[in-house]
């Protein structure tokens, strides 16, 4: 017989999340890494500005 006492013959059943937490996970890093890369693309778009004179700007022409 097996004598290892962390097998129970009536174990209890853990709950059921809502959403299943590998699929939500994944998404909710697949957000953050989202956000991160826009954040970085915003700094590099503000560094870019920073150095172009306005006159450059394709949005100053009218």
């Amino acid at each position: 017989m097996n004598s290892n006492p962390s097998l129970s013959l009536n174990p209890t059943p853990e709950p059921l999340p809502l959403l299943p937490r590998s699929a939500w996970n994944s998404e909710v890093t697949r957000l953050k890494l989202l956000f991160k890369a826009k954040q970085a693309l915003d700094r590099e778009e503000q560094a870019f500005r920073a150095r172009t004179p306005i006159a450059d700007s394709p949005h100053s022409q009218a």
